[in-house]
């Protein structure tokens, strides 16, 4: 799952769509679950930027501890992160994946808005429960056509679909 997170972004951001292959339609997971859309991306690794033929749709499920939050993808959990009324700042810990045959370390951070539905104070526009974006940071890369210290940003919006009764 998390390999196919950063080969979706590399070398083109078309190949994104392997996040919504992974998605499972069910969760086992009991926590707040959004219907998640990738609607752009921002690849400040290449020039010309790589392509990107959006959107993607996965489902987050999201569980609650007090300020701290954990963000689950596919059933299993990716990032922790913690809230503050409605905003949500997350990142997973630095993976070690390989890419074309390269070591390659990586890590994401997510900040977002949130709120699940209609309820709430949340400076979101109507039919949005989700907004945010996502920053994929390569820290060491083998990969020559992968360099370090690049970064993908994608932008995220999302509607919520349910949580525990």
């Amino acid at each position: 799952m998390y390999t196919a997170r950063v080969k979706a972004l590399h070398p083109a951001l078309a190949a994104i769509s392997l996040l919504s292959s992974l998605a499972g339609c069910g969760h086992a997971v009991d926590g707040y679950q959004w219907a998640i859309d990738v609607n752009d991306a921002h690849d400040e690794c290449h020039s010309p930027p790589a392509d990107y033929h959006g959107p993607v749709h996965m489902d987050y499920v999201v569980t609650f501890d007090g300020g701290a939050a954990t963000l689950f993808f596919d059933d299993e959990p990716f990032a922790t992160g913690t809230i503050a009324g409605c905003d949500l700042h997350y990142e997973t810990v630095v993976w070690d994946d390989e890419h074309n045959g390269f070591a390659v370390r990586w890590r994401l951070t997510g900040d977002s808005i949130w709120r699940t539905g209609a309820t709430g104070g949340c400076d979101l526009p109507d039919g949005t429960d989700w907004e945010g974006t996502e920053t994929f940071e390569i820290l060491a890369s083998e990969d020559p056509d992968l360099r370090e210290d690049c970064t993908y940003t994608i932008d995220l919006t999302g509607v919520y679909a349910g949580g525990p009764e």
